[in-house]
């Protein structure tokens, strides 16, 4: 579970980097997002910057983006990136660990590849082809703002015969779950940038 400073501090960052690309008035911060308007349009578009760093539930993401709808503003989410609740490794869902259906990739994609979570398959239907996540210093990866590329996984069922157990339902084709994730952007060394997808959702770019 991501602690409360921990979620500050995702918070924090986010906000430095707004101020800091000089793109975005920063007019508002809560625990869990920060209202920001452009300062170069000339008419000031406003953005909802969701950090979720915590599971909520798809009622709880539609009331943000029916809002956004009615306010005309733009909802730009990021996932905080532990691992455990989003940004989950395939190789650490242990029901996936033996999986026959991936049998195209080699060890070391499936060990790079995720399993969607519920929130992350919503937003990603207005995001797509991208996720943003934010990425807390760990021994290994510096604190950042990262884009990912999430590459469709294939799945092949040509193991199974008639009467195998699963037959009737598997069907060979992408995996709205399993994504192999290609990162294509980082703000370690860059700032934030955001541009508008589907509906009134927006996706994290590095300027």
């Amino acid at each position: 579970m991501v602690s409360k400073a921990e979620k500050r501090q995702m918070v924090s960052y986010v906000v430095h980097q707004l101020e800091e690309s000089s793109l975005y008035a920063v007019e508002n911060v809560e625990e869990d997002r920060v209202i920001v308007s452009t300062k170069t349009a000339v008419i000031p578009q406003k953005i909802k910057v969701l950090a979720i760093h915590s599971k909520i539930g798809r009622k709880e993401l539609e009331a943000h983006q029916n809002q956004a709808i009615r306010d005309r503003e733009l909802v730009a989410p990021i996932f905080y990136k532990d691992g455990k609740d989003f940004f989950v490794l395939l190789a650490d869902v242990e029901a996936m660990r033996s999986e026959k259906s991936l049998k195209k990739y080699s060890p070391h994609e499936i060990h790079q590849m995720t399993s969607l979570r519920g929130l992350e398959k919503d937003v990603f239907d207005f995001t797509k082809p991208t996720l943003t996540y934010y990425q807390p210093k760990t021994e290994r990866l510096e604190e950042g703002v990262r884009t990912f590329d999430m590459n469709e996984v294939h799945l092949d069922y040509s193991h199974l015969r008639p009467g195998d157990q699963g037959y009737d339902f598997a069907r060979n084709g992408g995996s709205e779950k399993y994504k192999l994730p290609a990162e294509i952007q980082a703000t370690i060394d860059s700032k934030l940038i955001i541009e508008p997808t589907r509906g009134s959702f927006a996706r994290i770019k590095k300027q």
